[in-house]
């Protein structure tokens, strides 16, 4: 778990706790625990898919087969982002209502467009998203939040996953994770804190 309240305005956000989870093979799930200050607010996730050296110029995003159009509505669903024969499909599984644009920043346009996604306003938001490395075919990915827990389900190559995360809550404790593939727990952790004293 990253913690990053203190890259923001304590007038805005109270909390911003992000984990993120490699699950093999290439899939990366991405839990972000965001409480507001000062009432409810909109939370945005940001993904810069042309921010890598490559000769191939800039990455494809499309929706379904489409290109997004830059300004083009908000709306829901999967974003797929090709750039120099490498891929990833981008999964935005909760909140329920998430929907997701491709814009440019005012003022910064020559930086290039970014997806965005835009969550529901909230007092507390977790934001589940879901990354597929190229061709993994995660099937009927699904996250549900409940409370302090995160339930992330799929099938992954034939064989059923989940995972388990409880995330830090009201009192501030550690975070516990547990993974099961197949129906046997690969992974089973009660603290995930890093200590003060950490290097990197």
């Amino acid at each position: 778990m990253g913690d990053a309240t203190q890259a923001y305005s304590s007038s805005m956000v109270e909390r911003a706790h992000r984990h993120l989870i490699l699950l093999k093979p290439r899939l990366l799930l991405v839990v972000d625990d965001l409480w507001a200050a000062g009432g409810a607010r909109d939370f945005q996730w940001l993904l810069h898919p042309h921010s890598w050296e490559g000769e191939g110029g800039l990455a494809e995003v499309t929706r379904g087969g489409q290109t997004i159009e830059v300004g083009a509505a908000s709306v829901p669903g999967d974003v797929d982002i090709v750039k120099d024969g490498y891929a990833m499909k981008v999964r935005f599984l909760a909140p329920e209502g998430m929907t997701s644009e491709y814009v440019t920043y005012p003022g910064a346009e020559k930086y290039n467009a970014y997806v965005q996604a835009n969550a529901p306003g909230a007092e507390r938001t977790v934001l589940v998203t879901l990354i597929e490395i190229g061709e993994v075919g995660a099937i009927d990915a699904a996250a549900v939040v409940t409370g302090d827990e995160v339930v992330f389900t799929a099938e992954v190559d034939g064989e059923a996953c989940r995972l388990e995360l409880q995330l830090a809550g009201d009192d501030g404790g550690s975070p516990r994770l547990r993974y099961q593939m197949g129906g046997e727990t690969v992974l089973d952790l009660d603290d995930l804190t890093v200590p003060a004293d950490a290097e990197g």
